[in-house]
């Protein structure tokens, strides 16, 4: 019965958002701005999501996977991380993917934008078992590193945290 009434509120909001869009001109400006032009972090639009449906933000834990790295360099503003033998990126923090591609000076990109608002740039890698748009949990494997390198970038409001930073 729960999920009956937060049908007919989501109903009945959508019905007074297109009747503003309707008869005023302003609505559809403000809204144009605020949705089109303004850049929504996937963790903002969770928490908001979660509290109109009535959910708490919960962060489930598989296993508590950090990454195992023989050295690391600090390269331009991210990491090159040698994993030694080992091959597979396991994801740090849960989140959804909102970047598969080249970008900056990094290629083979995948971009983690995390349950807690910090971008996680994992580079160089391939084989991917995940989508654009797939949310992904703590430990699962991402894919595999083109050779024994993993380049590795977290932003957290635009500034570049260290891995160390990261994990404590």
């Amino acid at each position: 019965m729960k999920w009956l009434s937060r049908l007919l509120l989501s109903v009945i909001f959508l019905l007074i958002c297109l009747i503003c869009f309707n008869y005023s001109d302003n609505f559809k400006h403000i809204f144009n701005n605020k949705v089109f032009n303004n850049d929504i972090k996937f963790s903002d639009y969770r928490n908001v999501f979660n509290v109109f449906m009535g959910k708490k933000d919960k962060e489930i834990t598989t296993f508590n996977e950090y990454l195992n790295y023989i050295s690391k360099e600090k390269i331009d503003d991210y990491y090159r991380l040698d994993l030694g033998d080992t091959q597979f990126v396991n994801v740090l923090k849960p989140g959804i993917i909102v970047f598969i591609g080249d970008k900056d000076n990094m290629k083979n990109v995948v971009i983690v934008q995390g349950n807690d608002g910090i971008d996680l740039w994992y580079g160089n890698v391939t084989n991917l078992n995940y989508s654009l748009y797939d949310y992904v949990s703590c430990g699962d494997i991402l894919g595999d590193t083109i050779d024994n390198n993993l380049y590795l970038k977290i932003l957290s409001n635009g500034r570049m945290l260290t891995y160390e930073e990261y994990i404590k």
